[in-house]
């Protein structure tokens, strides 16, 4: 590797810690609080915000102290308009779709019914929130239940029409129709709620590189985590261990849907109730539980993971499930991975959507960066 090669390395990791730790401060940061935040140097970070400044990325102005005295202060401020993401998440009755500023809050959302040809009507949503802005879309994702093949070919047995490339080109086209440069992906949402579980799990302080990370709404999903990147496959089909009907996920869902009859609730109340120790709702808990250790246990011996993630309304069922699951997992394996769960409601699709947008988005910004 050259040196030259080796700075720029540098200079990009150091920017990028920059730039994300902007957006984590808030509105109103810093330099100092930048340095405790980054680690980096004075130096170096003001060089950064310089660039950064001349970018449109952050603004700044001087401040001083309230009492009047002292030297005046330079604060900054993320520029929340330089740029919006949009996320797309295609489900199994909505296809909900959020519009974000630079710093993740929402602007604007909207959302389409499904129906056996919800295209049209999924378009016109992502026009109406593309609509309620005038800063550039830089990038996006749509997430999608099925196998992903190429940004414009999806193989979904729930929604056929998935396949066909005009349809996401569609979608896509009420941003690229107008910035034809902005950078909008077609992801998995199971993969996308592995990488959102991995992210909440490392924010916790768990050092986990490798996982199998379940989550769980009213269906199943997985994704495979090795070294901190969540598999794609040579297909893009890793993972999708719920594909088999009569298998062990399919279970579980069965189990969800007709405890949830039989208690004449939802199937998320179902969750709910197991979590205020509902004994019903904690017997469905934990079959659920055991056929998700069924469901995993070829997989945790093929991948050797550290962990194996719980997350979705079904975290929220706690040690009942987790109890079994570990029970039922340890039967096959001398090293069994930790089972951990992660509280999450229904929206980590959502919020590994944002994730990822976010970084795609991130990335573009620091490599364009100005450079001394």
């Amino acid at each position: 590797m050259s040196t030259h090669s080796s700075l720029a390395e540098i200079r990009y990791v150091n920017q990028r810690a920059a730039l994300d730790a902007c957006y984590a401060l808030g509105d109103t940061f810093t330099l100092k609080d930048l340095v405790e935040a980054t680690g980096l140097s004075r130096p170096t970070l003001t060089q950064s915000l310089r660039a950064m400044e001349q970018a449109g990325l952050v603004r700044s102005e001087t401040t001083r102290p309230a009492s009047g005295l002292g030297r005046p202060m330079a604060v900054f401020h993320p520029v929340a308009e330089q740029h919006r993401l949009l996320v797309v998440i295609i489900g199994y009755e909505s296809c909900d779709i959020t519009m974000v500023d630079a710093t993740g809050a929402v602007i604007a959302t909207d959302h389409a019914l499904m129906s056996p040809s919800p295209v049209d009507d999924i378009v016109a949503a992502v026009d109406r929130v593309v609509e309620e802005g005038d800063s550039p879309v830089l990038g996006g994702v749509i997430a999608v239940m099925g196998i992903v093949q190429g940004e414009n070919s999806v193989r979904s047995n729930r929604y056929p029409w998935l396949g066909e490339p005009e349809s996401l080109a569609a979608i896509k086209a009420p941003v690229l129709d107008r910035w034809p440069d902005a950078d909008i992906v077609v992801r998995n949402d199971a993969k996308l709620a592995a990488g959102f579980l991995m992210s909440a799990l490392a924010e916790s302080g768990h050092p986990a590189r490798s996982a199998v990370a379940l989550h769980m709404t009213e269906a199943v999903g997985c994704g495979l985590v090795i070294a901190g990147e969540v598999l794609e496959g040579a297909h893009g089909a890793a993972g999708e261990i719920g594909l088999d009907p009569n298998g062990a996920f399919g279970s579980a869902e069965i189990a969800l849907r007709e405890g949830a009859q039989k208690l004449g609730i939802t199937r998320l109340e179902v969750f709910r109730e197991a979590a205020r120790d509902n004994p019903r709702a904690l017997k469905i808990a934990r079959e659920i539980g055991r056929w998700l250790a069924l469901g995993v246990r070829s997989t945790t011996l093929a991948l050797d993971p550290e962990v194996v993630v719980l997350g979705g309304p079904v975290s929220a069922c706690g040690e009942a499930l987790r109890s079994v699951f570990v029970e039922a997992l340890g039967d096959v394996s001398l090293t069994p991975p930790e089972v951990v769960l992660v509280a999450s409601s229904g929206d980590a699709v959502h919020r590994g959507a944002l994730l990822v947008a976010s970084d795609r988005a991130r990335t573009r910004l620091v490599e364009a960066l100005p450079q001394a």
